[in-house]
């Protein structure tokens, strides 16, 4: 996937990410999400990858918001 991003005052802005014929509970849907660009960078800087497993995300997903994570 090729993400396109615009600078604005020295940062990068948010962007929103489509991605069409997306399989979910095998229904083909288009998936929209909102690309956070300053995560996505420092991911980038640390050789993350992305998190995809479902089990993981789940987990994630019911943390609660504004806390850090160990």
């Amino acid at each position: 996937m090729n993400l396109t991003r615009a600078r604005t005052g020295g940062r990068f802005e948010d962007s929103v990410v489509s991605i069409e014929r997306v399989d979910l509970l095998g229904v083909q849907v288009t998936a929209r999400a909102l690309l956070n660009c300053a995560e996505h960078e420092r991911r980038g800087v640390l050789g993350l990858g992305a998190v995809i497993g479902p089990a993981l995300l789940d987990r994630l997903l019911g943390l609660p918001s504004g806390y850090p994570a160990p």
